[in-house]
């Protein structure tokens, strides 16, 4: 097998290295155009269309460039962000990034459990560990007790009739009452 087609240099059996060297990555951080080679990747182009396609966009890679960017860690990882995100949409996204939530919380209890990490990371990890499986903030939030507001408004008696009912008018008959019998005489 060629060495060009090793993915990165630990594969390579010398006799020279016997230690173990990291996995390889030949990325820092994904540049625009690799994000573009992975897309293409993700949508069936093979190593030598993209290339091919990434030389029309005026970008120069070789095949074996092409192939290291889409095998390595990053490339692997935005590669199965962008096809979750393709092909199944934000639900099968949420549950594919719901397998990494107890590792992330487990991370994040760490970062704010140990007393050598600085107090601002210990506090932010707080905070967004209060943000996922707290209470809501705004139950959180110090308010102080204020007492209602007394308003006061004084009406002139020509603007009070606008808010007072019309009187109401009551018709009605007189009728004379018949005396009652007294009770004492029988």
């Amino acid at each position: 097998m060629h060495p060009e087609h090793f993915t990165h240099p630990s594969q390579a059996k010398t006799s020279a290295s016997t230690t173990t060297q990291p996995p390889w990555n030949p990325i820092k951080e994904l540049s625009p155009a690799h994000i573009e080679i992975i897309k293409q990747s993700v949508h069936g182009l093979a190593p030598t269309r993209i290339r091919y396609h990434m030389q029309r966009l005026g970008e120069k890679y070789s095949k074996t460039h092409i192939i290291r960017v889409l095998q390595s860690e990053k490339g692997r990882q935005y590669a199965s962000l962008y096809s979750a995100l393709h092909f199944g949409g934000m639900q099968k996204l949420v549950e594919v990034g719901s397998e990494y939530a107890p590792e992330a919380i487990s991370h994040v209890l760490d970062i704010m459990r140990n007393p050598v990490t600085g107090e601002r990371h210990r506090l932010a990890a707080a905070d967004s560990i209060m943000d996922r499986v707290g209470p809501p903030k705004i139950s959180r939030q110090e308010n102080e007790n204020r007492q209602p507001t007394m308003v006061v408004i004084n009406l002139l008696p020509s603007q009070l009739s606008q808010f007072a009912m019309p009187q109401p008018t009551i018709e009605a008959e007189v009728v004379q009452l018949l005396d009652n019998p007294s009770s004492n005489d029988d």
